[in-house]
């Protein structure tokens, strides 16, 4: 039986397909002399080279490496998707660069390029102030718990929590298993919580992550999302988002209490009612937005009988680019992918 291989590397995806036998193991060990070292590491030192500056999408070096790819597939002999030009399937994105990004607790002035994140495809310029903040604990609302009972925070800056509660060890609240609810899955309930305080009327949004001082500058740079599609919804509309760690947490709260949530927070417990926290503060937000192409590369053989299954090879092959004369080689993340894709 015939079956259709596809391959992808992307900037985001490269897809690769090829016709292949559904085999036995023993049968597929025979291609294993096709898959050699010398061919891995030739389109390694070309995909992680100087020349490709690390191929952040949307750069000189990510259409370099795509057109390496390209030239690629095309000496493979490998099929052009309908809608693709040269195996590019191009598409296009908004890139954001924060000017200034500012939070002032009383008469204190905190750097949130320092001292928080904010993430620049769920803010728009803003300058506002506030005389107080209403904790709303976790910042969720279903059927089975709610952090919003009985509280108005309808044109209110509110303060919300990572995670989600326990009932024990092993139990989430909200499903009674092991398994989290959507409401603490990464940008998913980021999202979630997001688009519940926008429901609920909410001004501004905190997020208190504990764990935040002890990520690194980079990644605090990194977790602003400098490219986001053009037509990305806007969670909070002309509302602000930003998350902040213990350092202006306990700006904000004070150094009792915002051990006390941060030990609750680790351990996944109740956090307690609803309070006011009576602490004025402004807010400062200031970004630039540019429109730039990006593009995917794929190519596919087909099938000889199976015209409608797929099967599918990929890899991301943008990275992180470069800062100053700081090239971030990216030869495993993920090169070694891209790499892998071509050789298979």
């Amino acid at each position: 039986m015939k079956t259709v291989f596809a391959a992808s590397v992307c900037s985001v995806l490269l897809l690769f397909t090829a016709c292949t036998h559904i085999t036995t193991v023993p049968e597929g060990r025979a291609y294993v002399q096709y898959v050699a070292a010398s061919t891995l590491r030739q389109h390694l030192e070309i995909i992680a080279s100087d020349s490709l500056e690390g191929r952040e999408m949307a750069t000189a070096g990510e259409r370099k490496a795509s057109a390496y790819i390209s030239k690629t597939f095309k000496a493979l002999d490998l099929k052009q998707p309908s809608g693709t030009n040269g195996y590019l399937q191009t598409f296009d994105v908004v890139r954001d660069s924060i000017d200034e990004a500012f939070l002032w607790v009383g008469d204190k002035k905190f750097s949130l390029k320092k001292y928080g994140v904010t993430p620049t495809s769920y803010n728009n310029n803003a300058d506002f102030t506030a005389d107080t903040i209403i904790f709303v604990g976790y910042g969720i609302d279903t059927v089975q718990y709610s952090d919003y009972k009985n509280i108005d925070v309808r044109g209110k800056v509110i303060l919300i929590c990572e995670r989600e509660p326990k009932i024990d060890s092993n139990h989430f609240l909200i499903t009674g298993t092991s398994t989290k609810s959507p409401w603490s899955r990464g940008r998913e309930g980021d999202e979630k919580k997001l688009a519940c305080a926008k429901a609920h009327g909410a001004r501004a949004v905190i997020t208190y992550d504990p764990s935040f001082d002890t990520l690194s500058e980079r990644y605090a740079v990194l977790s602003t999302g400098g490219y986001h599609p053009p037509d990305s919804v806007e969670l909070l509309d002309n509302n602000s988002y930003f998350s902040i760690g213990n350092i202006l947490m306990r700006q904000l709260v004070g150094e009792a209490k915002a051990k006390e949530l941060s030990e609750a927070i680790h351990r996944r417990g109740l956090l307690g009612n609803s309070f006011v926290i009576n602490k004025p503060i402004r807010y400062h937000f200031k970004k630039q937005s540019w429109h730039e192409k990006a593009s995917n590369v794929v190519g596919y053989i087909e099938g000889t009988d199976k015209k409608n299954e797929y099967v599918i090879v990929s890899a991301h092959y943008d990275h992180l680019g470069k800062e100053g004369n700081v090239i971030y080689h990216g030869a495993d993340d993920n090169g070694s992918g891209t790499s892998s894709v071509m050789t298979i």
